[in-house]
């Protein structure tokens, strides 16, 4: 049977390269957990809004973004000269929404006998992070956890992607409580937890992840790779990267003081606070999903719509 296996990055193909699998290979290497979202994949409008963000957001260049996205995106484009996909993937929201926008992609290609492999841990890995730790001979171990992904499946991802594109998440709010403990897709409703806790707090504007770094920047002298640290080693659930904590400590400047050490200025601080709100300092408009930062905020449980 011909296969083609798509991976979830560059990071697993080194050595999925080397495990003798058969099948060819194609790397799926987007990452839709940030940035623009709102068209279709695989159209020259998506590619359009997804190379203008990458170049000015994360500088890249125009022509890695062609080579690393679109021209691997081309491969699997031929799918239908293969019998069985594939799909290898992780528990992390930046592979999950990957997942979703691909197996979305493929539904509406009207692609039959997709398969799905999906872990969040492997034997020996006592803090397994993702498939690029794995050594060559370990990934045909995991081709007994392949599973066969049915029209109901598929149907699932593509509403979930869809809430996800979505202008107003509240759809995807309430599929995320549907998802609780999903045989086939068991990560999605974690990983739709982390997505929320992006949105701006209702106590002070900082998500989640900003306020960790102003905790930590709160009083101890650390300097940013020691704050990087410790969100690497305390998020493994949100799957990003050290470039990516770099860019937040730097947007984090209007209540930051960035120099050897990171602390916090007098704004830092009255936004721990709570004296003031953090969108007030910083009202940068960005997307989560879909949907404007600006728009709502998440109280534990619930997206709450802000009044404009």
């Amino acid at each position: 049977m011909e296969t083609l296996h798509i991976l979830n990055g560059e990071g697993t193909a080194g050595g999925f390269r080397l495990s003798g699998i058969e099948g060819e290979i194609a790397v799926w290497n987007e990452a839709l957990v940030e940035g623009p979202v709102h068209n279709d994949v695989g159209t020259e409008d998506f590619f359009d809004s997804r190379r203008n963000f990458i170049v000015s957001e994360w500088e890249g260049k125009p022509e890695q973004y062609n080579e690393i996205v679109i021209s691997e995106f081309e491969k699997i484009e031929k799918h239908h000269h293969y019998e069985e996909v594939v799909l290898w993937f992780e528990f992390d929201l930046f592979c999950q929404i990957n997942m979703l926008a691909l197996l979305s992609w493929l539904h509406q290609q009207q692609r039959e006998n997709i398969c799905l492999i999906c872990i969040d841990s492997f034997p020996d890995h006592p803090n397994f992070h993702g498939l690029g730790e794995l050594r060559p001979e370990d990934y045909p171990t995991l081709l007994l956890q392949k599973q066969r992904l049915s029209k109901s499946n598929l149907d699932l991802a593509s509403e979930v992607w869809a809430a996800y594109q979505s202008e107003d998440p509240t759809n995807l709010v309430a599929l995320y409580k549907q998802l609780k403990e999903h045989l086939v897709f068991p990560y999605l409703h974690k990983a739709l937890q982390v997505h929320f806790q992006r949105f701006p707090s209702i106590e002070n504007g900082l998500n989640y992840l900003e306020q960790q770094v102003v905790k930590q920047a709160d009083g101890a002298k650390l300097q940013e790779k020691q704050i990087v640290r410790h969100l690497l080693d305390h998020n493994a659930a949100l799957g990003y990267g050290d470039s990516q904590y770099f860019s937040l400590i730097k947007s984090l400047s209007p209540i930051l003081n960035i120099e050897e050490e990171v602390s916090l200025n007098e704004s830092g601080k009255k936004v721990l606070a709570g004296e003031i709100d953090y969108l007030n300092i910083n009202g940068n408009i960005k997307y989560i999903g879909g949907a404007r930062n600006v728009d709502f905020r998440w109280n534990g449980t619930n997206l709450i719509k802000t009044e404009q």
